[in-house]
């Protein structure tokens, strides 16, 4: 990593320990004289190759790898902010992904069971999958410090806003062995434990103006208008109309927020039966209709849920 120490160093930091006293008054004096280091703005990226040709860049995948250092401190903010957040409810109950007791089966579930409830009372679900490009690594990087401000209520100046903003004040990528830096301007940094729960405060504004396009859940007072796993996204709704709606309202958050659909991977999946008066499009992107099957989450849930197998 960029300050030369080995991960396996901080794990014999046992509490009572000099290294522990000491890492403790280290991370005190950053926290609190605001001065952040300038090791743990580079990160080492190493190219892993994904799939296919060898010679060809865009078959690899950068790899960062941050200060060991900094991913200890990260981790006790991570863990303090995400308390924070559930304590006071901050963030959407239709959000799963990177929360305590939360799990994607759980909304796989809760999908199927809600589309089994309709269908016995004669109602159409319609369902839409939205797979946003490369999500975590084009988020814009202001609008996720100005979003967390927002969401946990921090004060101008204060800690822990000074210490994100000096995270992002000039993240830099270097690849291994090399020397040369570049800047990275866009997305979360890679690898970093306060990474996945400032992309939900991102996110989590995505659903709030959808409700009312939702549908109706039998013992629940609000309508569902969509599940979220972090950053995969199924919109739902009672008829080929609303549905095109909430991927126009989806389509308008993105283009407002510089995301980007991957209207490749999205799709529509509607009730065996049910007419389709029109394609649904997104960010004038037809959406394919993947016949009565789609897979969820890749590996993990196909639609709609075969309860009579495995898992």
């Amino acid at each position: 990593t960029g300050e030369g120490i080995p991960p396996e160093f901080f794990k014999t930091a046992e509490r009572g320990s000099p290294l522990f006293w000491f890492l403790l008054e280290t991370f005190n004096g950053i926290w609190v004289g605001g001065c952040f280091p300038e090791a743990w703005s580079v990160a080492e990226v190493v190219p892993v190759l994904k799939k296919g040709d060898a010679t060809r860049p865009e078959n690899y995948r950068g790899i960062s790898l941050i200060a060991g250092s900094m991913k200890v401190l990260n981790k006790l903010l991570a863990r303090r902010i995400s308390d924070a957040l559930e304590r006071h409810g901050r963030l959407r109950e239709e959000q799963a992904g990177f929360r305590g007791g939360e799990e994607c089966l759980g909304h796989c579930v809760e999908l199927e069971e809600a589309r089994a409830q309709r269908k016995r009372t004669g109602q159409e679900t319609w369902r839409g999958f939205v797979d946003f490009k490369k999500a975590f690594d084009t988020v814009p990087q202001e609008a996720v410090l100005a979003k967390t401000e927002e969401r946990l209520g921090l004060r101008e100046g204060g800690n822990l806003s000074r210490y994100l903003r000096g995270m992002y004040s000039c993240p830099l990528g270097r690849l291994r062995k090399g020397t040369e830096t570049w800047k990275c301007e866009v997305g979360v940094r890679q690898g970093c434990p306060i990474s996945p729960v400032l992309f939900l405060m991102f996110i989590n504004d995505l659903l709030d103006t959808t409700e009312h396009l939702g549908v109706e859940i039998t013992g629940q007072d609000k309508k569902l208008s969509g599940l979220l796993f972090a950053d995969d996204l199924v919109l739902i709704a009672e008829s080929n109309e609303k549905l095109q709606a909430l991927a126009t309202m989806t389509a308008q958050w993105s283009e407002r927020w510089g995301m980007a659909a991957n209207a490749q991977k999205c799709a529509v999946l509607k009730d065996a039966g049910a007419e389709t008066s029109r394609s649904i499009t997104l960010r004038q992107k037809n959406l394919f209709f993947p016949y009565q099957k789609y897979l969820f989450l890749p590996t993990l849930c196909v639609f709609p849920v075969p309860f009579a197998s495995p898992l």
